[in-house]
């Protein structure tokens, strides 16, 4: 993440009831991700239920990064 779309962030991940529905959504989407995976019949369909379960827990640590990545462009 870029320090100027971490900036941009911002206002989002550190409105409490704002972070805490990214958090729901992240959540609830990873345990559908989870049970899309343990019914994945290709190879492929692995591979990309991985990739979003990546994305998601992400999304778990998003205010963390955005401070941080924000922090960077100040220097």
């Amino acid at each position: 993440m870029s320090p100027d779309i971490a900036k941009k962030l911002l206002p989002v991940v550190n409105v409490e009831k704002h972070n805490t529905a990214l958090q729901a959504y992240a959540v609830e989407r990873i345990g559908y991700l989870h049970r899309q995976l343990e019914i994945a019949t290709s190879y492929e369909e692995v591979k990309e239920l991985q990739g979003g379960l990546k994305e998601m827990r992400k999304f778990l640590t998003l205010k963390e990064e955005a401070i941080q990545k924000s922090k960077e462009g100040k220097h």
